[in-house]
């Protein structure tokens, strides 16, 4: 084959390859064209939607809080129809299903202890930066506050919330780091799941009727804006539960007064949990909130109180 001959065909080609990708590149230019023409038209009904008079009303399109809100689960319908009644739409909020099981046995280990074995850990962990390597030295802890320790950090790391750890055992010394989960984690999902698993054994002991959202995102009919740590609908009664691991939980307490008022929740039923708090920090903080302040260790014993004398 004389290659020669085939150059003028593959010439043509070429030509014929340029002029269809200008007809593409005018379309193209066309095509936007058109598209900026129609937003910048107003829009028109057609002419048969159209109305006959000037002075016909206009209609008010009232939207379906209902229709827009996410569908929750069976167990959650009515604390999400009462939220609904209220005003709320919710756009999210957490399954407990997506937790893991390895997750919802640290965060009961960590809730019942972090304050009697855990607490130097705990402290640490929580002020430490993300990646940041930390060093606790155990020498003057008791064996039972060495092995709880230990174990936390085990655990940690097990679903990859603490990476570089190690425990020298000549030294009595607990190295590692937080990830950026980890530390999301220590500062206060664990406490929000604890007191979930607080409230779901204390109503099943009880066989007590209720419907639990974990940190529904809501929008409220102004156009506001939150997010609820646990909402529970209790024999048709509302209750409201926000948790917080900050040494100062100043800025939550003046958010929680104007939702609370919103939610319309009875005072009692509102409550903020927080964290190693001293009884006497509490009353300096209960001053002026409408709503009660708990310690996280004190909440079992509050919610088997509140049970019993609702049976």
């Amino acid at each position: 084959m004389n290659l020669f001959k085939l150059i003028p065909t593959l010439k043509e080609i070429q030509a014929d390859i340029r002029a269809l990708t200008e007809e593409i590149r005018k379309l193209r230019l066309e095509l936007r064209r058109l598209a900026q023409s129609d937003r910048r038209a107003p829009a028109k009904a057609p002419a048969a939607a159209r109305p006959r008079s000037a002075a016909r009303p206009k209609a008010i399109n009232v939207p379906s809080i209902e229709a827009r809100s996410v569908s929750v689960a069976r167990t959650a319908q009515k604390a999400a129809s009462y939220l609904h009644q209220k005003g709320f739409v919710i756009g999210r909020y957490h399954e407990h299903d997506a937790d893991s099981a390895e997750e919802r046995t640290l965060s009961k280990f960590l809730g019942d202890r972090h304050e009697k074995t855990l607490a130097p850990l705990y402290s640490l962990l929580r002020d430490v930066e993300v990646n940041e390597h930390f060093r606790l030295d155990l020498a003057d802890s008791t064996p039972q506050e060495i092995g709880d320790s230990v174990q936390l950090c085990q655990l940690l790391s097990q679903v990859q919330y603490l990476h570089n750890f190690d425990y020298v055992r000549s030294e009595r010394q607990l190295i590692g780091s937080l990830t950026r989960d980890g530390d999301a984690y220590i500062r206060g999902r664990w406490l929000e799941q604890y007191i979930r698993r607080q409230l779901v054994s204390g109503f099943g002991r009880a066989q007590m009727g209720y419907s639990l959202l974990m940190n529904p995102q809501l929008s409220f009919v102004d156009g506001q804006k939150y997010e609820l740590d646990l909402f529970v609908l209790e024999r048709d009664a509302p209750i409201w539960i926000e948790c917080t691991t900050a040494k100062n939980p100043r800025e939550r307490l003046n958010k929680m007064p104007r939702l609370r008022a919103k939610l319309d929740i009875p005072q009692q039923r509102t409550l903020l949990i927080v964290t190693g708090m001293s009884e006497q920090r509490i009353r300096g903080f209960s001053r002026g909130t409408d709503f009660r302040i708990v310690n996280v260790s004190d909440f079992p014993a509050i919610l088997h109180r509140n049970l019993e004398n609702s049976v």
